[in-house]
């Protein structure tokens, strides 16, 4: 099943999340998860710091190195109730839909460490300082090399600093 609903069921099943909640996946549909997501997101800073923590002790993750993305989700219909909701650029061919960017920080291994979300028309380029103070405020200046992935022709330096 390729369906979103498809893919909802088969990531819970395969996290350890039924486990954790007590909620069985045959329950989960993917209203149950979005739903969840919404309240998630109140503690967004806390569960970050957390999965900072256990990267560190369970996988001697250093944080030395960091990867950074932008892509972007766009809504069909209006999206009124979303603020940061915006005509720009589309990665999707969709420039019709408003849309919002996502940008993401993930350790070398792939595992995901903070997230935040842009206003729509908002050019990948100048969400990198942002991105970087944070992660800096977070943890540390060290010796750390930040490696940034923009689309070719954005006029981004993606050198180290």
């Amino acid at each position: 099943q390729r369906s979103e609903l498809g893919i909802a069921e088969r990531w819970y099943q395969h996290s350890a999340l039924g486990d954790l909640l007590g909620v069985p996946w045959e329950k989960i549909n993917d209203d149950r998860l979005y739903r969840g997501l919404d309240v998630l997101a109140a503690h967004k800073e806390e569960l970050c710091a957390h999965l900072m923590e256990r990267y560190r002790s369970w996988f001697g993750v250093a944080f030395e190195f960091l990867l950074y993305d932008v892509t972007s989700t766009f809504f069909e219909g209006q999206a009124a109730g979303n603020e940061k909701a915006a005509r720009g650029y589309s990665r999707d061919s969709r420039p019709d839909c408003k849309q919002v960017c996502l940008g993401l920080v993930c350790t070398p291994e792939g595992l995901p460490l903070a997230y935040e979300v842009f206003a729509g028309n908002r050019a990948d380029v100048t969400t990198v300082e942002e991105i970087v103070k944070a992660m800096e405020e977070k943890y540390g200046q060290a010796q750390r090399t930040h490696s940034a992935s923009l689309r070719a022709g954005s006029g981004c330096w993606t050198g180290g600093w």
